[in-house]
């Protein structure tokens, strides 16, 4: 009798320990997939890498995205501010606020400067906003979208004081992902120094730092576009600063390969818009492929695993006019020299992104970007 109370005791002593053990495990996977408060900062496109990387951002219900703030960059930030309400449209999340942020560099429209020839070296063809001229309004567009003009409209708040809000509002928590020319950024840690603390983390797409540049043969496009709000930002001593540069993002494309998963997948909002406008691209010929950049930064965040290499470097940017703006300059070893004039003392040690897995990244980049909202 006392053996048989024994043994129900003992099995009913493991069961106890079983069910505590898979509640732990929920309990460890809930907080391992618990969301990110972020703020969005972009000069997103009528449906470029910016898009795609929101799309999964919402795709994967990991993000708590506080705003988005639009930013000059590869278009005029009332085009960018159009594109991002209409695309919030199409994924049913209005709820998400849209703020507009700076409408030109911190030295202002550098089209003059291209004009006269003292931005020289374009290599890439990408020139962003000073392809065309600036938009009366987001409802004014040169042409009207092909994903049509947004019925909802922006904060009335400007998007600086926006991340200051944020970030003040939930100290040490809010990741700021920057995906444009840094330029709201840099102008909020320069109104609002006190919230330099309280920034979780900064994660940039930007820059080419042991590769040759897209724009120039020295830089890449977003710190090309304002390389001095770039500067402010890599020399604020913000708690933690992760570069995911042109060396990384290049070795990530979208292949036929890919727009077939893509193609073969059910049809949600991302990839019915995916088919529509990239698809005859890859439809018309299976030798065409896409390089992928914001996108390497949001699943950086979802899941870093397919980083293979990455390395702390001492960041900064040359701000010269002419063949070297916007060249990122990286050390290895913290800027000690006083007569080092090249990078700045006050340049902050980051951690950069260089190689990739790039089966991983793709499999990835497919199950996020057609996973269902």
């Amino acid at each position: 009798m006392m053996k048989g109370m024994g043994n129900r005791f003992l099995a009913a002593l493991l069961c106890a320990l079983l069910a505590l053990s898979f509640a732990g495990a929920a309990f460890a996977q809930e907080t391992e997939q618990e969301t990110m408060k972020v703020i969005f900062d972009t000069d997103n496109g009528v449906f470029g890498d910016d898009t795609k990387a929101l799309f999964m951002m919402i795709n994967s219900g990991r993000f708590d995205i506080l705003g988005i703030t639009t930013v000059i960059g590869n278009n005029w930030v009332e085009a960018s501010t159009a594109y991002t309400l209409r695309h919030l449209e199409l994924a049913g999340r209005t709820d998400i606020p849209v703020y507009m942020g700076m409408g030109e560099p911190l030295m202002g429209d550098h089209t003059p400067y291209l004009e006269n020839g003292m931005l020289t070296g374009i290599v890439g063809g990408n020139i962003g906003y000073m392809a065309s001229e600036r938009p009366a309004s987001y409802l004014e567009l040169p042409e009207e979208p092909v994903i049509g003009y947004p019925t909802t409209e922006p904060q009335e708040m400007h998007a600086v004081d926006f991340i200051a809000k944020a970030v003040k509002e939930n100290p040490g928590e809010v990741t700021i992902i920057c995906t444009g020319a840094g330029t709201n950024l840099a102008m909020a840690v320069k109104r609002y120094p006190e919230i330099v603390p309280l920034v979780k983390q900064v994660i940039y797409m930007g820059g080419a730092i042991e590769v040759p540049g897209n724009t120039t043969a020295a830089a890449e496009f977003n710190w090309w576009a304002d390389p001095e709000a770039i500067k402010i930002c890599l020399n604020t001593p913000f708690n933690r600063q992760v570069i995911v540069p042109k060396d990384i993002c290049a070795q990530a494309r979208i292949t036929y390969d890919t727009y077939e998963q893509i193609k073969a997948a059910p049809e949600t909002y991302a990839t019915k818009l995916f088919m529509e406008i990239s698809g005859p691209n890859h439809e018309g010929n299976p030798e065409y492929t896409n390089t992928l950049w914001d996108e390497v930064t949001v699943l950086y965040l979802l899941d870093p695993s397919f980083v293979t290499r990455s390395e702390e470097r001492y960041i900064d940017i040359d701000t010269t006019m002419g063949m070297n703006y916007g060249r990122s300059i990286g050390y290895k070893t913290e800027p000690r020299r006083p007569d080092d004039f090249t990078i700045s003392p006050l340049a902050q040690k980051v951690e950069v992104l260089f190689d990739m897995d790039v089966e991983r990244f793709m499999d990835l980049y497919v199950e996020y970007f057609t996973m269902q909202p």
